[in-house]
This record gives structure tokens, sequence and C-alpha cells, in this order.
């Protein structure tokens, strides 16, 4: 596995996960979808850097403490690396 460190999505992030959304889904998420998640109470999303650079990122929705992932993405210049494993596991752990 490549080495990442696994963060909170903040805003500086947004563009870059509509991209991934781009390139992994037929109907991805807006920008403006994505940076809504950020005042959802409910929501909790984390991105995957190397070197500052967003490889991937998991969004999660807990409601009455029942968990629904609703992504995980990677970008595909970064797959086979264990990185979705990584976020996965991440968000396993909070």
């Amino acid at each position: 596995m490549m080495s990442v460190e696994i963060v909170k999505m903040a805003q500086c992030h947004v563009k870059e996960i509509a991209l991934i959304e781009k390139m992994c889904f037929t109907t991805p998420w807006s920008e403006k979808g994505i940076g809504d998640e950020l005042s959802n109470p409910f929501a909790f999303f984390f991105v995957a850097l190397s070197d500052g650079v967003v490889a991937g990122y998991i969004g999660a929705h807990n409601i009455v403490g029942e968990v629904y992932i609703t992504n995980v993405a990677v970008n595909p210049d970064f797959r086979k690396k264990g990185i979705g494993t990584a976020l996965v596991e991440h968000l396993l752990s909070v």
C-alpha cells in the first residue's frame, strides 16, 4: 500500500473530488452537491491525500446510528494501491 494521509474533507478538496467523480461515475455528484455535504450534520466525508493530491475519497451518512456509504472513489492513477481499503477502514474506525 502506498503512503497516504486520510483527513476530513474540507472545502479545498471539493474541486478535486468532483473531478474524481467525473472520472469514476456516469452520473457524478456535482461540485455543489459535494460541497453541500460540508454543512450536513449527518455526513462524514474523508479524503486520502498522496503528497497533497486527493487520491480518493469516501462519503457516508449516519442516520439514527445506521451508516450508509454514499460513495467510495479512487482516482484511476492511484488504483490498486490499497487506497480504497484504507478509506473504508478509516470510516469504520471513526
